[in-house]
């Protein structure tokens, strides 16, 4: 299962595969608990919002849904859920309120920002440094294969074999974050 895309494996739930749903929520628990934890600032609360997301989702997988991306259509059911809460908790009636909804907003906005912003220092963490290295010096800086052969001191070719191959192990290390 492990070395099946979130694509196959949302098909192989969505017709009742156990391991499947197994397998995508071992890959998106993490993220989703922490999104759920963040807006909610309270580790109960958190969890609560992740495993309703989960269920809620694994609902419409096995209805016929078939994400694009998984985790962005997790976290958004966390924070539909978290809307949701905070709705029934001040018995707000109706978003047409610009106070209330710009506050739900900017907090659902904030939060999927943080949420983003430590996986992405997770996966760069996880990465050899002349992997981050490079993707400073390409995606930081700015600088062509030429420019990064010259400043490590190696050919071209070889500048880009190494920032294609820190680009792939960051896209396998944030998507296992």
């Amino acid at each position: 299962m492990q070395q099946l895309s979130d694509q196959e494996l949302v098909g192989e739930a969505g017709r009742g595969d156990n391991d499947a749903v197994a397998e995508l929520f071992r890959r998106h628990h993490p993220a989703v608990l922490r999104y759920g934890r963040s807006l909610a600032r309270c580790s109960t609360t958190g969890e609560d919002l992740a495993a309703e997301a989960f269920i809620k989702t694994l609902k419409r997988v096995r209805a016929g849904t078939r994400p694009a991306t998984f985790r962005a259509y997790l976290l958004t059911a966390a924070r539909n859920l978290y809307v949701d809460q905070l709705r029934r908790r001040f018995e707000i009636e109706s978003l047409d309120d610009d106070r209330y909804a710009e506050d739900l907003l900017v907090t659902a906005d904030t939060a999927t920002v943080t949420v983003e912003r430590l996986d992405v220092q997770a996966a760069l963490k996880a990465l050899t440094p002349s992997h981050r290295e490079v993707l400073e010096l390409a995606i930081i800086d700015g600088y062509s294969n030429a420019e990064i052969a010259e400043k490590l001191g190696m050919n071209p070719n070889a500048a880009g074999s190494l920032t294609y191959r820190a680009r792939r192990a960051l896209q396998l290390a944030y998507a296992t974050s």
